[in-house]
C-alpha cells in the first residue's frame, strides 16, 4: 500500500506540472499495486487536515502540558458501534421504498412482449406459495419487479406460521413476542430465528481406526461412518448409521419411518432457542420390539407410541402437544407399565453408534423387548454459509429402561452435523 500510495502522489504532480503522459503511467501503476489506492489517498488528505487544524487551534507561547496530555491519553478507548440487529431489513425497506410505483418486468429482447406483466399479483402469490425460500430469492435477484413482489409480507407471514409452531417453539404463543422482537419484520425473522431444517437432511462423517487389525497394507483399518439425521414437522426423527457401503445418494430415497436394517433408529426431537432436544431414540431395526405389541416389525410411530417415559428437560409439554398425536396412554396402554421414566438434569442425546449395548438376552424366539433408548443434546448454528446448517454435539445419553441408569457417552470422535438440502427424496 505505501508503494502504490508513493506512486500515486507522483501521478498527481506528474499531473499537475502537465505532463500527462507520465502521470497517465503513474495511475495505472498505482493502481495495479492496489486497485483502491484513491480511496486510500483520500483518507490520508482528510487525516492530514485534521490533524493540521487541531494544530493550528493549539495555544503558542506556552508549554505543553505533558502530565495532563497523558492522563487525557490513557483515558480514551476504542469503541465500536452497538450492532443493530435491523439495520439489513431496514435498509432493505428503504431501498424498495425508492424504486417506483409503475415496476414491470422487462424483456431481454424489446422487440418481444412481456406477459409476465399480465399476471395479476394475487396470481402470483400462489405461485410464489409452492416454491421453496431459495428458489423465491432466487427469483428476487432477477429484476426491481421480483423483488418487490417476493417482499410482500403476505407470503412471509404464512411461511413462518407453518415453521414456528411445536416442536420448533414449546407453544404457539410463543410466537407472538418473537414477532415483537424482529418489528413484525417476518422475512426477518425466517432468516434470523433459530429452527430446524427439514428440507434436507443433517449427515455427520466420522473416520475412526480399529486396532488389533493386520499391519498388512491390504487391510482396511480406515473405517467411514456417516449419521444421518431426518426432522418431520409432527417430532420424528430418523437417525441411520451407514458404513463405506452406503454412501448419501444411495440413503436418502430409502430414509424413511417404513425403512429397516440395522443401525435405524427413531425417535422425537423439540427445540429450545438454539437447543435441540432428542429424546427416545430407540432401535427400529426390527430386531426389537416395544412392549405391548407383538409385530414382528416395529411401526412407524414407534416415538410417539412405544417409549413412554417422560421428557426430562421438558415438563411443561406432553408428548401429544410434541407430536400432535395421541400420547402413550391412549395408544399403548401395555407399554406405559412396562416402561419406566427417569429423572435429571439435563437433555441427553441419542444416535445409536450402531451397537446395541446389548438390548436383552430373550430364551424365547422372535423379536426381543427393547431396554435401551438414547437421548442426545446439540446446538443449532449458521456457520460458515447458510442458515441453521450445523449441529454441534453437546451430550448423548444411553438410557436404561429397567434400571433408569443414564450412561453418557463420550463424544471424543463425534463429528458435527452439516445440512444438505435434498431436492427429491425419490428414487
Amino acid at each position: 500500500m505505501e508503494d502504490a500510495l508513493a506512486i500515486y502522489r507522483k501521478a498527481i504532480q506528474h499531473e499537475q506540472k502537465g505532463d500527462l503522459d507520465a502521470a497517465l503511467l503513474s495511475y495505472r501503476q498505482a493502481f495495479r499495486l492496489d486497485p483502491h489506492v484513491d480511496r486510500a489517498f483520500n483518507r490520508e488528505e482528510v487525516l492530514r487536515a485534521n490533524m493540521q487544524s487541531t494544530v493550528a487551534k493549539a495555544p503558542t507561547g506556552a508549554a505543553a502540558d505533558v502530565p495532563q496530555l497523558t492522563s487525557e491519553l490513557q483515558q480514551l478507548s476504542v469503541t465500536q458501534p452497538a450492532k443493530d440487529e435491523h439495520a439489513a431489513p431496514r435498509l432493505l425497506a428503504h431501498i424498495l421504498e425508492s424504486f417506483p410505483d409503475d415496476l414491470k418486468f422487462e424483456p431481454e429482447d424489446e422487440r418481444k412482449p412481456m406477459h409476465l406483466n399480465d399476471i395479476p399479483i394475487e396470481m402470483w402469490y400462489l405461485i410464489i406459495r409452492k416454491l421453496d425460500v431459495t428458489s423465491i430469492e432466487r427469483f428476487a435477484q432477477v429484476c426491481r419487479r421480483a423483488r418487490v413482489i417476493t417482499a410482500d409480507p403476505v407470503y412471509w407471514i404464512e411461511l413462518v406460521r407453518r415453521t414456528y409452531k411445536p416442536p420448533q417453539m414449546s407453544t404457539p404463543e410463543d410466537l407472538l413476542p418473537v414477532v415483537q422482537k424482529y418489528d413484525h419484520n417476518f422475512r426477518q425473522l425466517y432468516i434470523e430465528h433459530p429452527r430446524v431444517r427439514m428440507d434436507g437432511i443433517y449427515i455427520a462423517i466420522c473416520h475412526y481406526i480399529r486396532p488389533g487389525l493386520s499391519e498388512n497394507s491390504w487391510v482396511n483399518v480406515n473405517h467411514l461412518i456417516t449419521y444421518h439425521r431426518r426432522f418431520y414437522p409432527n417430532g420424528q426423527v430418523l437417525s441411520l448409521l451407514a458404513n463405506e457401503e452406503l454412501n448419501p445418494q444411495q440413503v436418502i430415497p430409502i430414509l424413511k419411518p417404513t425403512l429397516r436394517m440395522k443401525g435405524f433408529f427413531i425417535g422425537t426431537w423439540y427445540l429450545a432457542g438454539t437447543t435441540l432436544n432428542i429424546i427416545n431414540l430407540a432401535d427400529a431395526s426390527g430386531k426389537y420390539v416395544i412392549p405391548g405389541y407383538d409385530l414382528q416389525t416395529l411401526p412407524s410411530n414407534i416415538s410417539t407410541t412405544g417409549v413412554s417415559r417422560p421428557s426430562p428437560p421438558r415438563d411443561d409439554l406432553d408428548k401429544s402437544t410434541i407430536t400432535g398425536q395421541p400420547g402413550p396412554s391412549t395408544t399403548a396402554t401395555a407399554s406405559t407399565t412396562s416402561f419406566r421414566g427417569h429423572t435429571r438434569g439435563q437433555g441427553g442425546h441419542g444416535h445409536g453408534h450402531g451397537h446395541g449395548h446389548g438390548h436383552t438376552h430373550s430364551t424365547s424366539e422372535g423379536p426381543a423387548q427393547i431396554r435401551y433408548v438414547f437421548d442426545m443434546t446439540l446446538s443449532v448454528r449458521s456457520k460458515p454459509l447458510g442458515r441453521w446448517n450445523r449441529l454441534d454435539w453437546v451430550t448423548y445419553d444411553s438410557v436404561n429402561l429397567e434400571t433408569e441408569v443414564v450412561i453418557p457417552v463420550p463424544l471424543k470422535n463425534e463429528r458435527p452435523f452439516w445440512f444438505s438440502k435434498v431436492r427429491s427424496y425419490g428414487h
